[in-house]
């Protein structure tokens, strides 16, 4: 059986133009006796484009895809990022149903495609955009990864060999940490901000709470010279890994030798920050349509929805951006956020919003981690807000919740909870790589 595919010639000229690829998936095709697509330009008039068939590859970019048929696909770009899904490299086309049509029959289409992956190692979640890092300049490869994994969780970063990456973000909160409001480092130095949780890396490009970091890439190197955190240098770091085989043989396999250089460790620390991606919690499975809320978790949805999505912005639940959010300042760490990068006094106790995602485990709370529980949050919002010429726009009207919708919201909340990405065993302490 072949089937016929009637579509606009701009749009075939641009997407079967034989320069690019793209793959027929013939499993996707209710009929499974359908061997290939006959296409036709239907406007204006019929011309028969070429008939390409099904398994073999001729074109596989997304981007262009929708640059090309948004003016008259018919569809809005929440339908087609909903249904452009990457569950594997490529998309392909899903008969729904046809209709005869004077010379032949046109095809009324469904797209279900595949968003591509800049790897296989790194799964592009259903509905999310397309990653901001730049993996061209550092193409994912496991050998890379397992290197960052190693580096995440040695000491060695430190200037004493006592403080890991996971000091302060363990995998089991979220790559936060619980047991202390400021992050900790060597010689028993307290640090002035809390420990972010680290998830969902590749779609952002700045980092830490005031925004001082541009680049994934560099970002390490923040705390390894932060004098209260790891106290150390790249240059010391790359001098103690070059000592040790294990490094040695690591390098070789990932990178085609054993030279051990300060880019190839950031390099490296970020392929495997990169991996950190959490999509599975039961929001997401509602949103699959794998499961429903409970009406308590629903009308939660539905305060958040009103409430807190301006700055929570699914699929996120951040922006990434900076807000002033109301908090006093703390007198004794006397920390003024994005100020103190830019120096400009409009940004004044902005900081950059934090994501919801496995909130249950990142407590504490804020910059500072002054609240422990999540009803500490709920009340400085609905009472704790203070005024002040550079408070978020968003929050000069008052928020209002009863005690019924605190816990509601709460609920809701507590279905951001991804236990599967917190107890990953592929981010856990690589055994085998320090034997």
């Amino acid at each position: 059986m072949k089937v016929v595919l009637s579509i606009k010639p701009e749009f075939a000229n641009k997407i079967f133009d034989g320069s690019k690829k793209f793959e027929f998936r013939k499993s996707i095709f209710k009929n499974k006796e359908v061997q290939s697509i006959i296409v036709y330009a239907s406007s204006p008039v019929q011309k028969v484009i070429g008939e390409f068939e099904i398994g073999k590859i001729y074109h596989q970019d997304l981007e262009t895809l929708w640059n090309t048929t948004k003016d008259y696909s018919g569809i809005s770009k929440e339908y087609f990022d909903k249904y452009f899904v990457n569950k594997e490299k490529g998309f392909a086309i899903q008969v729904k149903k046809m209709k005869k049509y004077i010379l032949g029959f046109t095809i009324t289409l469904a797209f279900f495609a595949f968003k591509r992956a800049h790897s296989d190692l790194l799964p592009i979640p259903e509905g999310w955009t397309t990653p901001v890092y730049d993996f061209s300049k550092n193409p994912l490869s496991k050998a890379k990864i397992e290197i960052g994994r190693a580096l995440f969780h040695d000491p060695i970063l430190s200037a004493d060999n006592t403080i890991s990456c996971v000091s302060c973000h363990s995998q089991f909160t979220a790559f936060a940490h619980t047991d202390h409001r400021l992050s900790h480092g060597i010689h028993d130095k307290i640090g002035t901000r809390n420990a972010p949780s680290l998830m969902n890396l590749a779609w952002q490009n700045v980092f830490m709470w005031d925004g001082a970091i541009h680049h994934l890439d560099v970002q390490s190197l923040a705390p390894i010279s932060h004098p209260d955190e790891m106290g150390a240098s790249i240059e010391h770091i790359v001098k103690k890994l070059q000592k040790l085989p294990h490094y040695q043989t690591a390098f070789e396999k990932a990178y085609g030798d054993s030279l051990v250089t300060g880019e190839r460790v950031l390099k490296s620390l970020s392929q495997f920050m990169l991996t950190f991606v959490s999509a599975n919690s039961k929001y997401d499975k509602v949103k699959r349509g794998e499961t429903t809320f409970t009406p308590q978790e629903q009308n939660g949805y539905v305060l958040f929805q009103k409430n807190c999505n301006s700055c929570h912005q699914e699929p996120l639940f951040t922006t990434h951006k900076f807000e002033n959010n109301g908090l006093p300042i703390d007198t004794i760490l006397n920390d003024w956020g994005r100020m103190k990068v830019t120096q400009k006094a409009s940004d004044a106790m902005k900081f950059k919003i934090p994501t919801l995602r496995n909130i249950e485990f990142s407590y504490p709370y804020m910059h500072d981690g002054r609240f422990r529980k999540i009803n500490d949050v709920l009340n400085h919002y609905i009472k704790g807000i203070e005024n002040s010429p550079t408070l978020s726009p968003k929050l000069k009207t008052p928020t209002i919740l009863t005690s019924n919708d605190k816990v509601d919201l709460t609920a809701f909340l507590l279905t951001l909870t991804d236990k599967d990405f917190l107890f990953n065993r592929d981010y856990m302490y690589p055994r085998d790589f320090f034997k």
